[in-house]
């Protein structure tokens, strides 16, 4: 006859094997036919081991954190800015809707003059900055900004 303890032993084992039963049934997340990264995902979460295993088979080389203005190509931008209609401000130095006028420009004649040309990419690009010098003499956090601005106005 068992005891107290006796009994304990035995219904913590048979909860034991259920639960592991219970676990065993599922697929590992890993098996054709899961479905999705989501699913995969749920099933990892089942134990540390797994969660492990799952992020280690992730893909590398993805970007966590990404500033558009670094990211981008200028031809991106200009090809985007013109797909949209816009124009460029000579003196805002930016993409607008404004009519054409003095200072304000098509993207095709930011293009065709070189200087314009020039002053833009140094302006909206991280090209001609080097650590310890400033041609611009704008911060590289503002010439971010400043960035940031030109690439939501395309």
């Amino acid at each position: 006859m068992l005891n107290r303890s006796g009994y304990a032993f035995v219904l913590a084992a048979l909860l034991a094997f259920t639960a592991c039963g219970a676990v065993a049934q599922q697929p590992p997340f890993w098996a054709s036919g899961v479905g999705d990264a989501a699913a995969r995902f749920e099933l990892a979460k089942r134990s540390e081991p797994e969660l492990i295993t799952f992020l280690r088979r992730m893909p590398k080389g993805g970007d966590l954190h990404n500033h558009l203005s670094g990211a981008t190509y200028s031809d991106y931008l200009l090809d985007s800015a013109r797909a949209n209609g816009l124009n460029y401000d000579l003196a805002g130095k930016q993409f607008t809707k404004d009519v054409l006028g003095d200072k304000v420009i098509s993207v095709d004649a930011l293009i065709a003059n070189s200087a314009y040309l020039a002053g833009f990419l140094d302006t909206y690009s991280m090209r001609g900055w080097y650590p310890n010098t400033n041609p611009l003499n704008l911060s590289v956090p503002l010439k971010w900004l400043i960035c940031r601005h030109v690439y939501d106005a395309a």
